[in-house]
C-alpha cells in the first residue's frame, strides 16, 4: 500500500452576477486530475457545478481540495455525480468556500460512504459575508450491506464550520470508528444520517418549512428541526437506507428549484 501524500488535487470555482441579466455565470473552473468538474446550463439565475473523481472513487493517498467563491449578488449550486466512494487507506477531502454579501452556497452532494479498511477525513469551511446565505448538506451512509461493507470502513471523520467574518457560527463534528466501537449496536436500524443547515437572508423560505415541519422521533426516518438565531436554522435526519435518506432529503430541499429558478435534483443539462 502506498503511503499518503501531502500534495493536494485541487479544483477551484468563482461564480459572478452577469452584468447584463439576473444570472449568475462561472467566472472560473479549474480542476486538477483525478478532479473534474461539470458545469451544465439550467433555466434558473444560478450556476451549477457537479464536482467529481475520475475514477472509482477516492483512493488510499487521494488528498482533494475545493475551493469555491460566491461573489456578490451571485447563487452557485453544488452537487455531486454519484455517492462520494472511498476505498481502502487514507484519503482526504476538504472543501473552502467563500460567500460574499447577497450572494447564496447550496451544498447539496451525494453522501459519504467508505468501502472496507477506507479511512476518510473530510474537513467542509464556509465563511459567510454578513449578508451571504447558504444551503449545507452533509450526508453518510454505512455502505453497502448487500456487499457485506456495512460499517466496516475504518475511520470516516467529518468537520463543517460555518462562520460570519471571523465569528463561528456553527461547528459539527463527527468521528465514526467501527473497529474501536461497535458503531452497527450504536445506531441499531439506521443506516443513512444527514446533518443539514441553513442561515441567511436569501434562505428565510427553507428555515420557515424546516421549522414547521412535523418531527419524526421513531419509525423508519427521524428526523429533528432547530432555530440557529433570526436566520438560521439546522435538521438532522436519521433514515434506515440510503433511500429512504434520499427521499427525506428531497422534501427537506423541497424549495430549491423556487429559490434556484430551476431544480438539479430533477436535470442537470439543459
Amino acid at each position: 500500500m502506498s503511503t499518503p501524500s501531502d500534495t493536494f488535487a485541487s479544483a477551484r470555482v468563482t461564480v459572478v452576477k452577469s452584468q447584463v441579466s439576473s444570472r449568475t455565470v462561472v467566472n472560473e473552473a479549474y480542476a486538477e486530475a483525478p478532479l473534474a468538474l461539470s458545469c451544465p446550463k439550467n433555466h434558473g439565475h444560478a450556476a451549477w457545478v457537479f464536482p467529481t473523481v475520475l475514477g472509482p472513487g477516492m483512493l488510499n493517498g487521494d488528498r482533494q481540495r475545493y475551493t469555491l467563491h460566491v461573489r456578490e449578488g451571485a447563487s452557485l449550486y453544488v452537487g455531486s455525480i454519484g455517492i462520494a466512494r472511498a476505498f481502502q487507506g487514507e484519503a482526504r477531502l476538504e472543501t473552502r468556500a467563500k460567500v460574499d454579501d447577497d450572494g447564496l452556497l447550496v451544498m447539496a452532494q451525494e453522501p459519504l460512504t467508505g468501502a472496507v479498511g477506507a479511512d476518510l477525513s473530510q474537513d467542509t469551511r464556509v465563511t459567510l459575508a454578513p449578508r451571504g446565505s447558504v444551503v449545507l448538506v452533509d450526508a453518510l451512509t454505512e455502505g453497502r450491506p448487500e456487499t457485506g461493507e456495512k460499517w466496516r470502513f475504518s475511520r470516516l471523520r467529518s468537520r463543517l464550520v460555518v462562520s460570519r467574518g471571523a465569528q463561528t457560527v456553527l461547528e459539527e463534528a463527527q468521528d465514526l470508528q467501527p473497529g474501536e466501537r461497535d458503531v452497527a449496536r450504536h445506531f441499531g436500524r439506521y443506516g443513512a444520517f444527514a446533518f443539514a443547515v441553513v442561515l441567511g437572508p436569501r434562505v428565510q423560505a427553507f428555515r420557515e418549512a424546516w421549522l414547521s415541519a412535523k418531527l419524526s422521533g421513531s419509525g423508519p426516518t427521524m428526523r429533528v428541526f432547530s432555530p440557529l438565531g433570526p436566520e438560521g436554522a439546522t435538521a438532522r435526519i436519521a433514515a434506515e437506507n440510503a433511500e429512504l435518506l434520499a427521499a427525506e432529503l428531497r422534501v427537506l430541499l423541497g424549495n430549491l428549484g423556487e429559490t434556484l429558478g430551476d431544480d438539479p435534483r430533477t436535470r442537470r443539462s439543459s
